[in-house]
């Protein structure tokens, strides 16, 4: 094993214990001081958790890309974890929301029904912790026979689901902002959110260049993937076009979320049509 995947897996291992106690401690708190950790001090301990988790999913997808390049098959491994991992992001996204209509509903006297879906966010994220340990463990003991396998295709298909995904969530987010009449002034809350959504698609993008940095331009695609991309490309820019035209019957009174909405749709239409082209060759 190199040690890059033995620092990974470690500094992986280290935050998947540590953001496990604090989810367990975060569920104590919300069952015993609710309106602390809204309103009160312990807001302040519930916020630095989530900073250790956030930093547990760039830290094993990181893990998960490596183990995708270097080791071959256990490809249902590899697919739930993918999926866990956009599962997880997307409960933490969800837990925000939900959070601010507690902290409404609770400001008007209103029953905190909510609660249940932070609650079982966070469950999800306990869950997703014990697979990170897994992975973890699983690539301290697994042998490594000491050669890169090939990063291109695998990689560059990864990539294409993760802009789907990261698409998709994208623009679940700015119409549910939408949907709430979310006003401007509030919209920087949610740029983080934009950005971890973006996490997954950039990170795979880049450790795919990564592996293409001692390859000349021309030699990273064939002829025929050239003209691949070129279509996924020309794809993007006439379906654009109409998509964005379709926001104009959107009851958007800010007038900023038609930017969220053209960024991720063209990352989904981008992506989509680069896979459709990619595996039809």
């Amino acid at each position: 094993m190199t040690k890059s995947i033995k620092a990974v897996a470690a500094a992986s291992l280290i935050l998947g214990i540590i953001s496990l106690i604090w989810i367990l401690y975060d569920l104590f708190l919300i069952s015993a001081d609710l309106q602390g950790v809204l309103f009160g001090s312990r807001g302040t301990a519930v916020g630095i958790g989530y900073i250790v988790i956030l930093l547990l999913h760039g830290m094993a997808f990181l893990l998960i890309l490596l183990l995708f390049s270097r080791f071959r098959g256990y490809g249902v491994l590899k697919a739930i974890s993918i999926a866990a991992v956009v599962i997880s992001l997307l409960m933490l996204a969800v837990q925000k929301v939900m959070y601010d209509e507690v902290g409404r509903e609770i400001k008007f006297g209103s029953d905190a029904g909510e609660i249940v879906f932070v609650n079982l966010g966070l469950v999800i994220n306990a869950s997703f912790c014990f697979l990170v340990i897994g992975l973890a463990v699983f690539a301290f003991r697994k042998p490594h026979a000491g050669t890169d396998l090939d990063k291109g295709g695998p990689i560059f298909t990864l990539a294409q689901f993760m802009g789907i995904v990261s698409g998709l969530l994208g623009l679940f987010l700015t119409f549910s902002l939408v949907g709430r009449q979310v006003p401007a002034g509030r919209l920087w809350f949610y740029v983080p959110f934009y950005l971890l959504f973006l996490f997954p698609y950039g990170l795979t993008a880049l450790f795919w260049l990564a592996g293409k940095r001692q390859e000349r331009l021309q030699d990273w695609y064939d002829e025929k993937q050239w003209q691949d991309l070129a279509l996924a490309a020309l794809a993007t820019l006439v379906l654009s076009i109409p998509a964005l035209t379709l926001f104009l019957f959107v009851p958007d009174g800010t007038g900023v979320y038609w930017y969220p909405y053209y960024l991720f749709t063209v990352l989904l239409l981008f992506s989509a049509s680069t896979l459709y082209f990619y595996k039809r060759s």
